[in-house]
């Protein structure tokens, strides 16, 4: 089961004769979900030293770029260990060597978890896009250390695994998810709690104490000097009453001693995720991660973090009551669902939902893969529970990976043109712009070759056509060629501006080589007679040329003042 090949039958199109809806109280969902968020950190950077920066920290224990390269700490040191793979044919599954130090080293559940999950993602990455080295996938991926979060209302913290993807043109994903997912919700829930998690306010922040100063120094380096200088006293109070708030959390009997984060009224998971963000691009700008409030330094200012920036829920259904063989039929069975998160909203009358048209993106009829730019889901039939206890290494974590990597690539695409549009008031010359220009073309290019499926090619042509990506693509290429005629008028009227110059230097150099017979007499009559003819002939020279250039610039200082009062009194 891949987002290429399924071993099931090519699935027909949606049709009104298809199996009526399951009454809608009946059923209740099963399944995953990831909240992506995305920006940009720099024009570009250095992916290993990001990784090497990261991993030097104990918030980050593991980094795995997409040529296979590990980074971890080993006895206190950064170690690095190229990978060994080898895949299946069918992409399916695939064998890896050179990882047994890491496991030695970084022991516990949670840190084999984060190896396995770096693998599902480094397979599916693999498996659907093409390997070279000046493509779009070249990235490195950095996980870290749980986070605990408690939504308004609810009475358990829902444990979250943090990563984060860097490609080396500087954009970044950040990915919360959930570790347990979530189990026989009802409909309304599933819209509600899970689809629209970033939507609830957030009452309880737990993380271990190295996450818990390194985000507060963060925040800290963000305020201004007086400020953050003025507020010391409560900063620190309020970071020791933090410290002084613990509570221990496990994961498959590993125990974690954490803190409580969150001290404000109003938090979302997005506010998460920009503090995490944050973190992210001051470390690989300061080259390390800091823990310690720099109470006299400057105000950390990005100039480039959340400019543009992307987020979204994408939800994984794997199992459902009344669920069906036919991912057609599944679909036509539980559209009110399905038309309802797309929407983001719920609605017991499905005829008061807003008008959302969905395309399923999924070639084969095991499961329906649904995309826009607000939200992504995958809704499973029976034939993907089947076909994954059948399978000798599949899991549905290879499912999702799949999945969160093409939306990933759809938001590096969103993020691409969004500072693109930024990036070209940049450009002061008409050069510029052309580099920009072929830039963006290379960038295109690019992406286009690294599609390895025709039906990956299919998901991107319908990204492709979305409408903010519209919007940017459209809104660029305008800016381009605004820009360029701004800059082409601009450099010509410099251009005529100095043509102008260069007249008024040769009229000066010509004035003052014709008038010596006329200074001469002037010299003679004010006393200043020289009696070496050539002598006497270049003092006219250079009095000729004097007088000259004492006109010229009379005549522009005036013409420039005329212009200052005229448009100062219009």
């Amino acid at each position: 089961m891949t987002s290429s090949h399924a071993p099931c039958k090519s699935k027909t199109n949606n049709t009104e004769d298809s199996k009526t809806e399951v009454p809608r109280e009946e059923n209740s969902y099963s399944g995953e979900a990831d909240y992506l968020y995305s920006t940009k950190l720099a024009k570009k950077l250095s992916l290993a030293e990001a990784c090497e920066t990261l991993v030097a920290s104990p918030l980050f224990p593991l980094a795995l770029n997409s040529s296979g390269r590990m980074y971890y700490k080993c006895s206190s040191r950064i170690n690095s260990r190229q990978l060994k793979f080898t895949h299946s044919i069918c992409g399916l599954g695939m064998t890896v060597k050179g990882h047994q130090e890491y496991l030695t080293n970084n022991p516990g559940a949670y840190n084999s978890i984060l190896f396995l999950k770096a693998l599902d993602l480094h397979l599916s990455q693999k498996k659907l896009f093409t390997d070279r080295p000046d493509s779009l996938g070249v990235s490195a991926r950095i996980f870290m250390r749980p986070i605990a979060v408690k939504l308004e209302g609810h009475e358990e913290h829902e444990i979250f695994r943090p990563s984060f993807r860097i490609y080396n043109d500087g954009t970044i994903t950040a990915t919360l998810s959930p570790l347990l997912g979530f189990s026989e919700l009802a409909a309304d829930k599933v819209v509600n709690i899970v689809t629209n998690k970033a939507k609830n306010n957030i009452e309880s922040v737990l993380c271990e104490k190295d996450t818990y100063l390194a985000l507060n120094e963060t925040q800290a380096a963000l305020l201004p000097f007086k400020q953050r200088y003025a507020q010391r006293r409560t900063i620190c109070e309020s970071i020791e009453i933090g410290l002084a708030k613990t509570a221990t959390l496990e994961i498959l009997e590993e125990k974690f001693e954490t803190h409580e984060l969150l001290q404000a009224e109003t938090f979302t998971l997005s506010d998460l995720a920009h503090w995490l963000l944050a973190l992210i691009e001051r470390s690989i700008t300061n080259g390390h991660v800091r823990n310690k409030i720099q109470w006299t330094a400057a105000q950390h200012i990005s100039n480039t973090l959340s400019k543009t920036w992307f987020g979204k829920p994408i939800v994984y259904i794997q199992d459902h009551t009344n669920q069906l063989a036919s991912a057609n039929d599944n679909w036509v069975a539980h559209n009110h669902l399905i038309q309802c998160i797309m929407a983001r909203t719920y609605l017991k009358d499905p005829y008061k939902l807003p008008e959302v048209t969905i395309t399923d993106l999924r070639a084969f009829d095991d499961y329906n893969s649904f995309y826009s730019e607000a939200v992504s889901l995958v809704f499973s039939s029976t034939q993907v529970s089947e076909f994954i206890s059948n399978a000798e290494s599949y899991t549905f974590s290879n499912l999702t990976s799949d999945i969160l990597i093409l939306n990933e690539t759809a938001h590096h695409l969103l993020v691409h043109y969004g500072y693109l549009c930024t990036d070209i008031d940049k450009c002061l010359t008409t050069t510029k712009i052309s580099q920009a220009d072929i830039k963006n073309i290379e960038f295109e290019t690019s992406f286009i070759s690294i599609q390895k499926y025709g039906e990956t090619s299919k998901y991107f042509e319908k990204i492709l056509l979305s409408d903010s990506l519209g919007i940017f693509k459209n809104l660029a290429q305008k800016k381009i060629d605004t820009r360029r005629k701004y800059l082409e008028l601009e450099e010509k009227i410099a251009a005529d501006s100095q043509t102008r110059r260069m007249t008024l230097v040769f009229g000066i150099v010509a004035s003052a080589s014709l008038s010596p017979e006329l200074m001469q007499p002037l010299l003679k009559v004010l006393g200043f007679q020289i009696e070496t003819k050539e002598i006497n002939k270049l003092v006219g020279i250079l009095l000729s040329g004097c007088a000259v250039l004492f006109i010229a610039l009379t005549i522009n200082f005036s013409a420039k003042l005329f212009k200052s009062i005229f448009f100062k009194n219009r």
